[in-house]
């Protein structure tokens, strides 16, 4: 830089030994007194010196005013300061230079009128725009340092805030973003942007218990955007994936809902999308479904904490106003002609299938495949995840039943080993395989795995696995009758459904196909919940299905009715124990692992 080049070149010259001269003119010089000849040499050591003052003055100043000089006036220090010369770095973005002719010239005057201010905030809103963060910063910053007694009827004082805060959150500077939000809040609490752009960066903070009231005091503030409505919906979403976030998952929700009717109760007399308000029948819709489904989840006794329910968390109420939410959603569906939307009847089958399970329907005999679908595919990305979070073992568990009985088993009776494979399995089929979990388990137990799911977001990410020889989408049932098509010898040596069985309720077709899919002494190792005893004691009495539609939305069955099934199809319970394949609410969920074995003498391979 031209300051550096400066200070180099001083010193140099300082240290410089002066030319040697003539000696008539040393002579001269000693009896005059004086050297006309040296008259250049002393003015060199002169700039020299003032070179070196200079480069010394630059480095004191840009050491102890980073930022710059102020500008002093009459009203005292206002304004944007300038830097010293050198100190001026080149404009940014997104890392790199932006090539604009002046970012060498950029204009750091101090504003001296309203023409000024305005020209100041059209650059900062055009660097804004432009994705030039950096100089918008520190074009805002200039804005933010006039005087109070400065006006502009363009813009206010609390814009300059808010738009600084804006440009902070962009460059994810989160902290220094809520200090700047506040002041904005601060100085006009009527500003929806200010208080929605606060949410936006607790949210990125992860201080959703903060986020809830800035989205909905900017819901308030302007009701006809759609911004604030968004956020609070998106914020739902979000916390409902953290137990302990329940409740302000509620709250969430629900200050969505009264932001748009002023209530969480559905009231048919309202119209579905108040007037003004620019959201769609649909997102209103998965609104309420949002909400129902994380009412169900709420406990006896569960307070609020620093929000209030919707509900009293006495038995029964809650799940009044997740049924309202519900059924509110049909009608939805028919009053704003969304039943042929495909979208929207994949949430219609999820809404009917949780008003089943809460009014424990026995009319729903097995989860629609259309519902297993949806829900499955909306949850594939953090399935993973959530299963980990709730303890789940259900493939570890068959992994080790399995492994028991394939050690017990008389040798005439193991099921069959691949030729020359070296492993003890020849096929195995995962059906409901999800992510692939189960096939992280019995992968190293045979030579072929294949895989299939109803969802083909589940299948995707087992396939990214890269464990399975063959992944499809299909049914339970059409998975093992493409096995059993397979003949004799190609079938399968073992079956596992992990935590797949307990989303049907009627198990007569499964377990008919899995007869036809085994090969001979081939295993059927699956996971069920426990019905209770009461329902289990009726089955035996004759007064009962023997399996029933739980809360959760699960299908929990008898011991007793499934080895009638295996009876029937010529199987036996070689393994049946009790497990723990999951916690809910911190309480183990009651399972059972079942292995049965097909009885059949096993046939020569050709």
């Amino acid at each position: 830089m031209k300051n550096r080049k400066g200070k180099a070149s001083g010193k140099e010259e300082a240290k410089s030994p002066p030319p040697t001269a003539p000696p008539a003119v040393e002579e001269q010089s000693e009896e005059k007194g004086r050297c006309p000849g040296c008259a250049w040499q002393y003015w060199s050591f002169g700039i020299g010196v003032s070179l070196l003052l200079f480069a010394g003055l630059v480095y004191f100043l840009s050491e102890h005013y980073p930022d710059g000089i102020p500008l002093m006036t009459q009203k005292g220090i206002w304004g944007r300061s300038i830097k010293a010369s050198g100190g001026l770095s080149s404009l940014k973005k997104t890392g790199k230079k932006t090539g604009r002719k002046d970012a060498k010239t950029k204009d750091t005057r101090v504003p001296e009128s309203a023409e000024d201010v305005q020209r100041l905030w059209d650059k900062a809103s055009e660097a804004f725009d432009e994705n030039r963060l950096e100089e918008a910063e520190e074009l805002y910053k200039r804005l933010m340092r006039l005087p109070p007694s400065f006006s502009s009827p363009i813009f206010s004082s609390a814009s300059v805030w808010t738009n600084l805060g804006t440009t902070q959150i962009l460059k994810g500077e989160m902290e220094a973003a809520v200090e700047t939000l506040l002041k904005a809040v601060e100085l006009d609490p009527d500003s929806s942007e200010a208080w929605h752009n606060l949410g936006a960066a607790h949210r990125e903070l992860q201080q959703y218990t903060q986020a809830i009231p800035a989205f909905q005091t900017a819901a308030k503030k302007a009701p006809s955007q759609r911004g604030a409505l968004d956020s609070l919906h998106a914020l739902g979403d979000t916390m409902r994936l953290y137990p302990e976030l329940l409740v302000p998952a509620i709250a969430s929700y629900n200050a969505a809902l009264i932001a748009l009717y002023g209530t969480t109760y559905a009231v048919p007399e309202l119209p579905i999308i108040p007037e003004g308000v620019s959201w769609a029948p649909s997102q209103v819709a998965y609104l309420r479904m949002g909400l129902a489904e994380l009412l169900l989840e709420v406990k006896d006794g569960q307070t609020g904490g620093n929000y209030t329910l919707p509900c009293s968390s006495v038995k029964g109420e809650c799940d009044a106003l997740a049924l309202e939410q519900a059924y509110e959603i049909e009608r939805i569906g028919k009053e704003a002609g969304l039943e042929g939307d495909a979208q929207f009847e994949d949430l219609l089958e999820i809404t009917r299938h949780l008003i089943a399970a809460v009014t424990g329907s026995k009319d729903v005999e097995a989860a629609s495949d259309r519902y297993v679908e949806a829900l499955f595919d909306d949850y594939a990305e953090t399935f993973d995840a959530s299963l980990q979070a709730l303890g789940y073992s259900g493939p570890a568990e068959i992994r080790r039943g399995v492994s028991e009985v394939l050690a017990e088993l008389p040798s005439d009776q193991l099921p069959p080993p691949g030729p020359n494979s070296g492993f003890p399995l020849s096929l195995v089929l995962d059906i409901g395989c999800g992510t692939g979990l189960s096939g992280v388990e019995v992968r190293n137990l045979t030579r072929r795995l294949w895989g299939s799911d109803l969802s083909a977001g589940m299948v995707e990410k087992a396939r990214q696995r890269d464990l399975y020889d063959d992944l499809q989408v299909e049914t339970l049932v059409v998975s093992l009758e493409r096995v059993a098509r397979e003949g004799e010898g190609s079938r399968a040596a073992l079956v596992v459904a992990a935590d797949v069985v307990v989303y049907v309720g009627i198990l007569g077709d499964v377990f008919e196909a899995a007869e036809r899919a085994l090969e001979p002494w081939g295993l059927f190792a699956f996971t069920i919940e426990k019905a209770p005893e009461s329902e289990c004691e009726a089955f035996r009495e004759g007064n009962s299905t023997g399996w029933i539609l739980t809360r959760s939305g699960r299908f929990a069955h008898c011991l007793d009715y499934v080895q009638g099934l295996c009876r029937k199809h010529n199987m036996r319970v070689v393994l049946s124990k009790d497990v723990t394949v999951r916690f809910e609410e911190g309480k183990p969920v009651g399972s059972q692992l079942v292995v049965a074995q097909l009885q059949k003498e096993r046939k020569p391979y050709r």
